[in-house]
């Protein structure tokens, strides 16, 4: 489950990222990229931290 929320945030990054290339090439709005790529940033962080294993010493 966490390794899919992290390929989930990382496909949202690289989506928004290329969309932001797109955009500023056509030079058009550019607020719907920088919210996937910040979506994206905090589902692959949500993703790491559930992988951790926190029990471990």
């Amino acid at each position: 489950m966490e390794y899919l929320i992290f390929i989930v945030g990382t496909a949202l990054f690289g989506i928004g990222f290329f969309l932001l290339l797109l955009l500023v090439y056509m030079k058009k709005k550019m607020t719907v990229p920088f919210i996937m790529m910040g979506a994206g940033v905090l589902l692959c962080f949500a993703g790491l931290i559930l992988a951790q294993d926190f029990s471990a010493k």
